[in-house]
């Protein structure tokens, strides 16, 4: 029987790469995103596009209920649309905070509950989910991107007792810093916020000097595609996946105390001061 699998966030970036990978390896695949325009490329690949707005109620539902009607089935659940916040948390208004939420957390949830009573009652599926590594290290100046993170990661923590008995798995893919449009938003993102800020210039700093060189040495979108595509295709898939270098590192160093960790963070502030001399 044909493997189907749902791809959400396909417009460019690290959902691109994966309904890309998904189609090669010979999956049905339905990639899912906001612009119709920007997927059209894949249906190159074979790929079926839907648009697809994890925010808003009721499209969840109608996408996947038109999925079940053609395909008959879905294996699998990529949730990877996301969105970042950038900024101290005192300079960013509440409003970007929910923002990140709706997407980053809500969304997942939605699109995963809309997708969950075929998987149960065929007794079985897989969920995988693209989380971060900032969910286990937060990373100051992204305090709103990592809040959605940490809570991404609850709830598919707790989804994976839930559906056991179902013989649904969960899992959660965890990229560090990853060279996409997504870190170059972040960059404009903080060059404003030095030009505005009233106290935080020094973590803006940090921000400009670190992010770029993590972006430069880390993975790209078709290393987090690959550990996508392993987590939903491991006969006994391990609960987490963390991507390349720093997503070991940073998961390893999650567990160093939270008095270790503020120091290490100050000793990047002053890296970046000496950097910026």
């Amino acid at each position: 029987m044909n493997k189907v699998v749902l791809v959400t966030g396909c417009d460019s970036g690290i959902g691109y790469a994966t309904a890309e990978r998904f189609a090669r390896a010979g999956w049905t695949v339905y990639a899912t995103g906001l612009d119709e325009d920007a997927l059209a490329p894949l249906t190159d690949l074979g790929c079926k596009t839907r648009e697809l707005d994890v925010r808003w109620p009721g499209q969840a539902e109608r996408v996947v209920a038109e999925i079940l009607t053609e395909a008959g089935h879905i294996d699998v659940l990529v949730n990877n649309a996301g969105i970042g916040v950038t900024g101290a948390l005192e300079d960013v208004p509440p409003s970007s905070v929910g923002a990140g939420f709706a997407v980053n957390a809500t969304g997942v949830h939605r699109v995963t509950r809309a997708v969950l009573p075929a998987m149960r009652e065929r007794g079985r599926g897989r969920i995988v989910t693209v989380s971060s590594v900032t969910a286990r290290w937060p990373l100051p100046g992204m305090g709103g991107y990592t809040a959605s993170k940490h809570a991404v990661d609850g709830l598919m923590d707790v989804l994976r007792v839930e559906t056991r008995p179902h013989d649904v798995d969960v899992v959660l893919v965890e990229p560090g810093v990853t060279r996409t449009g997504f870190m170059e938003t972040a960059m404009t993102t903080v060059a404003g916020r030095r030009e505005t800020t009233q106290g935080y210039d020094d973590l803006y700093r940090m921000l400009a000097f670190w992010l770029p060189l993590l972006a430069r040495t880390g993975s790209g979108p078709d290393d987090v595609a690959d550990a996508v595509l392993t987590a939903a295709t491991a006969e006994n898939p391990k609960r987490r996946y963390p991507v390349g270098w720093q997503g070991r590192v940073f998961s390893a160093a999650s567990h160093l105390p939270a008095s270790v960790r503020d120091r290490l963070w100050s000793v990047a502030g002053f890296v970046a001061r000496l950097a910026d001399r």
